[in-house]
């Protein structure tokens, strides 16, 4: 995450995209679900509109960045949640079930 929005639709979006077409997403949803996710850039940390926004009004830099952490934590929770119920509801590809045993395993 770079801190803004365009950079990480840019950036990360041609990649999470053709993952999520390959996975069986249409190219819509992949399109739409990376805008979306992109506006988390500018809000959780780090930050460049923060750090710029901060040092302009003279404003707490650390506070700023606490202050994106909750509501970051929301929007993100939110679209998961959404995402996972539009791959349920429309049959979209799934990858492998996550396993935590798996995961001590590497």
């Amino acid at each position: 995450m770079s801190g803004t929005a365009i950079a990480d639709a840019a950036g990360l979006g041609t990649i999470e995209i053709k993952a999520m077409k390959d996975h069986g997403y249409s190219t819509e949803f992949a399109v739409g679900v990376t805008a979306a996710s992109s506006t988390l850039g500018p809000i959780i940390p780090p930050s460049l509109p923060f750090v710029i926004y901060g040092m302009m009004a003279n404003v707490s830099i650390g506070a700023l960045f606490l202050g994106g952490v909750i509501p970051g934590l929301f929007m993100t929770a939110s679209m998961m949640i959404f995402v996972w119920w539009c791959a349920r509801r429309y049959n979209m590809g799934r990858d492998q079930v996550f396993r935590w045993r798996v995961l001590g395993q590497t």
